[in-house]
């Protein structure tokens, strides 16, 4: 099922209207249309409060097969993947994240490609440089991450992630809670 498919079946089972959901996210109607109807996807920061508004987490959004048997692997062929419009791709690397309230992500991020504005939500996160370069503001302050480095961040204090690299840069997130 498509993400903008599954972000209006919560929605009506919540008895939400576009409108509500507007009012909550500080989103238009009409990008909240679009983003339902498929025809926009949603930025990270926009799927976060999205996924906030209606009380789910955003894992649940993750293209994945609603009727797959649980096991504790995950082959790479069947990893859940979110597309953002700001130019990210995540690939959920772990399973049951709201029983186990680990989530870890990879991540690849186009020239670039950034989470867009600072943001904050509950726990910590811990994040490693695969390839590439990227810088991650906290605040006011801010680290260049390079290949092999990696990072602990309380989630509750503003922050974001921007490539700075003249490439493709990935990374491994790990959250706790899941954020996702």
């Amino acid at each position: 099922m498509e993400l903008g498919t599954k972000i209006r079946r919560i929605r009506k089972e919540k008895l939400l209207t576009l409108k509500d959901v507007a009012h909550m996210t500080n989103l238009t109607e009409s990008l909240l249309s679009q983003i339902e109807n498929n025809k926009a996807q949603p930025s990270i920061t926009s799927l976060m409060a999205i996924s906030k508004a209606l009380n789910t987490p955003i894992a649940y959004f993750f293209d994945q097969d609603d009727n797959q048997v649980h096991s504790p692997v995950l082959r790479s062929s069947e990893r859940p993947v979110v597309h953002t419009k700001s130019g990210i791709t995540y690939y959920l690397l772990s399973q049951n994240v709201e029983e186990v309230q680990i989530e870890m992500l990879y991540a690849e991020y186009e020239k670039g490609a950034s989470t867009e504005v600072l943001h904050t939500h509950t726990g910590y996160e811990c994040g490693i440089v695969l390839e590439g370069k990227l810088e991650v503001r906290l605040n006011e302050d801010r680290y260049i991450l390079n290949r092999g480095d990696s990072i602990t961040i309380p989630s509750s204090q503003p922050h974001d992630v921007i490539n700075i690299y003249d490439g493709v840069s990935t990374a491994i997130w790990v959250n706790n809670p899941p954020t996702f």
